[in-house]
């Protein structure tokens, strides 16, 4: 039976006695993680976590005992065999949807969502924001990031940290004059193809069986010897549109290193979320939100009036999350 009682409390303010009362469960610990079902169409609630010898929880939070957007969880693996109490405002009946769980609720398929990104870091539950710290350490990359680990909007904040994004330990670079992927991404990438002298219509052709991957690397040398702009599309999405006539590359100035040059070259990297592409060796880069394509959407296409491909290579990128 669940251990359910309501604590009423006299608090003393200026001579006034005030009675307060409240929701309280205590619970034994007896598995690795407690368990919150979050729906987004309740209200938040504070429910405060305490025990003995640990400092006051404080949680904001949709809790509910009905049907749950996702659940969220806390690790209490250190605190098997002993009780804690939960407490909720007087009147509040989600206390008894909190469970207990071996494993994190969904664990088997959590990285899997259509929308997880498969080589960027994100967390496995809750709202990150805020970015700190980035550094490269004795071997290790770390992360430091704003995080509410109970819900996936704002609130509850911590300081969350990630060491070792792609448990590698080999960069020894120092800072770089332009901006180039971490070197360790290249151990991520699977040769899928490689052609050479390609025309536009080709390249879009040998392109084709890529276009439903997640996470994909595509780098390419245009030769614009005769044309005079190259623009590579993935759905609706321009990943590339260099136009040499107004020396721009996604609307924004460029003008490459050597100005009588018709060559440029694209490396770029998308993930489930996200496209980063890196001109000509990181001498211009840039990033965009994406979204996977729709089945009918599922296209690349390459257009510019007579633009040639010198050099393309494809990289599958699987996901750094499988174990």
């Amino acid at each position: 039976m669940k251990n359910m009682i309501r604590l009423a409390t006299v608090a003393v303010f200026a001579g006034v006695f005030m009675l307060s009362a409240a929701e309280v469960r205590q619970i034994k610990i007896t598995d690795n993680y407690l368990t919150f079902p979050v729906s987004h169409q309740c209200d938040r609630v504070r429910i405060n976590i305490s025990g003995d010898g640990l400092a006051t929880l404080p949680v904001d939070i949709r809790l509910t005992d009905g049907p749950a957007d996702y659940v969220t969880f806390k690790d209490v693996s250190a605190l098997k065999g002993r009780k804690i109490t939960v407490s909720a405002p007087d009147g509040f009946k989600g206390l008894d949807a909190i469970g207990q769980s071996a494993q994190i609720p969904g664990n088997d398929s959590i990285y899997k969502g259509t929308n997880r990104p498969q080589y960027h870091f994100t967390t496995r539950r809750g709202w990150i924001n805020d970015p700190n710290g980035l550094i490269y350490h004795d071997g290790e990359y770390h992360l430091f990031y704003q995080h509410n680990p109970y819900e996936r909007d704002w609130g509850n904040m911590h300081w969350g940290h990630a060491p070792t994004e792609l448990s590698l330990r080999t960069t020894k670079d120092g800072v770089r004059l332009v901006s180039k992927p971490v070197r360790e991404i290249e151990e991520l990438c699977v040769p899928a193809g490689s052609w050479k002298n390609l025309s536009h219509d080709k390249a879009a052709e040998v392109l084709a069986p890529f276009a439903k991957e997640g996470s994909l690397r595509i780098r390419a040398t245009f030769s614009l010897s005769h044309a005079t702009d190259a623009v590579l599309r993935l759905g609706k999405h321009h990943l590339f549109d260099y136009n040499m006539n107004s020396n721009t590359v996604n609307g924004v100035f460029y003008s490459p290193q050597d100005p009588t040059s018709t060559e440029i070259t694209a490396d770029i990297y998308l993930d489930r979320t996200s496209a980063e592409v890196f001109v000509d060796g990181g001498l211009y880069s840039y990033s965009m939100g994406r979204k996977v394509p729709l089945e009918d959407e599922a296209r690349f296409r390459l257009d510019g009036n007579r633009v040639a491909v010198k050099s393309l290579e494809v990289f599958t990128i699987p996901s750094v999350w499988q174990k």
